[in-house]
């Protein structure tokens, strides 16, 4: 910053408060610290200094100027991590497959597999027809077109 810069910088006053609120802060906070409502600490400036103000601007000024709460500490949890070379699995050791029901030896998803292969083996369906279709003799630009039910159009 330049030597005139810095001068016409200290040479302007500061701002005074722009919130008529600004004479109560220490009382409107502290009322707020005391659990008090916003609805009823603006009864309470109403009553005590005559001065009304919606609950959303005291809202608004109270969540502007009170303090952020304090953070929790973040707990560190240490992970264990085993002592001895015994309690650690071998890596060539393969995990026994899962069975959600039944006994060890029943696939239950064997017959859900199969269905699925025969479904994907049948051929598909054949597609669905129109409920409408344009006929021929709309098609030669004479006549305005219209939409005629498959049931009484000829068989080609």
């Amino acid at each position: 910053m330049t030597p005139e810069h810095q001068r016409v910088y200290e040479s302007i006053p500061a701002d005074d408060p722009q919130s008529r609120l600004e004479p109560y802060r220490e009382l409107i906070l502290r009322w707020r610290r005391q659990g008090r409502s916003i609805r009823r600490i603006c009864n309470l400036l109403h009553q005590s200094f005559n001065v009304s103000i919606k609950k959303s601007s005291l809202h608004e000024y109270v969540t502007l100027r009170s303090r952020p709460r304090k953070q929790k500490p973040e707990i560190d949890i240490e992970i264990e991590q085993p002592t001895t070379l015994s309690a650690a699995k071998p890596i060539n050791q393969t995990v026994p497959p899962r069975h959600p029901q039944g006994s060890p030896g029943e696939d239950p998803w064997a017959e859900q597999r199969e269905r699925m292969r025969r479904h994907k083996a049948e051929p598909p369906p054949p597609p669905k027809r129109k409920p409408f279709e344009v006929s021929e003799e709309d098609l030669d630009g004479t006549k305005p077109l219209r939409m005629m039910p498959l049931s009484t159009q000829k068989e080609n």
